[in-house]
């Protein structure tokens, strides 16, 4: 890519020795907690002007296995938040634990599922097979 992107790094103090970098390592020119910091809190948001107007950027390797870009709308992501509470089955104030990743196409959708269902998170620092079945 000729453009570098913005990487903001956050080291995790309760992460697993054997994470993909050393602790302390750092890949981006940013820390989490600085870049928190130094945001506007008069900063003022708006509504899209449009419902298919994207809301969010998103990485896949579907079935290929090949990286791509996904893209969704707010028109795309409220209808998928609505329709995976009854393809997925999910009652009212339900507990979703995240196996799969939130930046891979925004989970499909299940953070704004769980939204919608007034939902508990439950996120692993690291998912392998003992916490997750410990949890």
């Amino acid at each position: 890519a000729k453009a570098k992107p913005l990487v903001i790094d956050y080291d995790d103090p309760d992460y697993a020795a054997d994470a993909p970098y050393p602790k302390g390592e750092r890949i981006g020119t940013l820390d989490y907690e600085d870049f928190v910091a130094g945001g506007d809190v008069a900063f003022a948001w708006s509504m899209p002007d449009d419902e298919w107007d994207a809301i969010s950027l998103n990485y896949t390797s579907g079935t290929t296995g090949n990286p791509k870009g996904v893209v969704y709308h707010h028109r795309g992501a409220a209808l998928m938040a609505y329709t995976n509470t009854i393809h997925a089955g999910m009652a009212k104030h339900a507990v979703y634990l995240w196996t799969l990743p939130m930046f891979h196409c925004n989970g499909w959708c299940f953070p704004w599922t769980l939204a919608v269902q007034a939902g508990t998170h439950v996120c692993l620092r690291w998912v392998r097979a003992k916490p997750m079945y410990d949890a």
